[in-house]
């Protein structure tokens, strides 16, 4: 009976690859039982971990982005889902945050999706070249090259999209030159959406331009105006007390501010908490010591086109954008020219 039923399940993974679907086939080392989940757009599915392996089938109209996560609390496992035969491996374990366990997929390897094969593709160039002085400028002819060869994949639109939201670091004329490289009418709507609200951000809150005029209450109820700081250069890091990355970025936000202390810098948090008790213990646990700000109503980042937090702008002593959205490490580099 077994044995039936094996070849029946190949058969229908069969099928939907002769349909134009795909099929996952997936393996969880270790000690894990139950459901893991898929998740793109408004799919929801779930496949039972039997013998330490799993399957999904199904079919998209084009590569998307998905999303795996075993039963909560649990990590989330990304990867770009096609219409192919793709197969994933990993490891099983957990972890205790705050007295919860969370189960954790390590994926080790993921075969099978050409999609996925150019986002690690694009990956493993950062982390090989991230330390090299031209990084930016080796990216962005190696983003050329993959957007001239991939014009149609929905991954060359997403990297875009996400660089132009999230690491806005090139100019509005290079990323319209990328931009051009790719055939909209392949990309995914919210991806497009991205890029061109990065670009219009750009033009108005790039490098170069004037940063935002806003007012804001401090932690002591004290509306502050952003020409205040003026004189200095600002760091100015958006972030929320739910925002794990946000949290963990604090002390070598604090390891920055008190190696330039003294000198002509400050940082400055602007947090969009709902809960301002939530937002004032994440102040005190965290050791902020600087002003922090709160916008309950996301004004500003709303203004500012933010579209994911952590996010941050560095603001010369005339109230001009230094650079947006640069790693602590970047930054560090930029003061020590700029303080010496």
């Amino acid at each position: 009976m077994k044995f039936i039923l094996i070849l029946a399940f190949s058969a229908v993974a069969t099928l939907s690859l002769a349909e134009g679907g795909y099929v996952l086939n997936g393996t969880i080392r270790g000690n894990y039982s139950g459901y893991i989940y898929l998740s793109y757009g408004k799919v929801k599915d779930s496949a039972l971990v039997q013998n330490n392996s799993f399957r999904f089938i199904g079919r998209v109209d084009k590569p998307v982005k998905a999303w795996l996560n075993l039963r909560p609390y649990a990590n989330i496992v990304w990867l770009f889902l096609e219409n192919s035969a793709i197969t994933m491996e990993g490891d099983f374990s957990t972890t205790i945050q705050k007295d919860q366990q969370i189960n954790l997929y390590r994926v080790t390897n993921i075969s099978g999706s050409y999609s996925q094969k150019i986002l690690d593709h694009y990956r493993s160039f950062c982390s090989e070249n991230r330390e090299k002085e031209d990084f930016n400028e080796l990216r962005f002819m190696e983003l050329k090259r993959m957007f001239t060869q991939n014009p149609t994949s929905p991954v060359t639109g997403w990297i875009l999209g996400d660089l132009a939201t999230n690491n806005p670091i090139y100019s509005y004329a290079e990323f319209k030159e990328l931009y051009a490289l790719l055939d909209t009418s392949a990309m995914h709507t919210y991806d497009i959406g991205m890029v061109k609200t990065g670009l219009s951000t750009m033009v108005q809150y790039g490098r170069g331009e004037r940063f935002l005029a806003f007012e804001l209450p401090n932690q002591y109820e004290q509306l502050v105006k952003s020409k205040t700081f003026m004189g200095k250069i600002v760091l100015f890091d958006f972030w929320a007390s739910w925002c794990g990355p946000c949290r963990a970025k604090h002390p070598d936000l604090i390891k920055l501010q008190n190696k330039y202390e003294g000198k002509n810098f400050t940082v400055i948090s602007i947090s969009i908490d709902k809960d301002k008790i939530a937002w004032l213990n994440a102040i005190v646990k965290d050791g902020l010591s600087w002003e922090n700000l709160l916008d309950t109503e996301s004004k500003t980042i709303n203004e500012l086109g933010i579209q994911a937090i952590p996010f941050s702008y560095l603001v010369d002593e005339t109230g001009n954008i230094l650079e947006v959205n640069r790693t602590i490490k970047e930054i560090d580099v930029i003061l020590q020219q700029k303080l010496k």
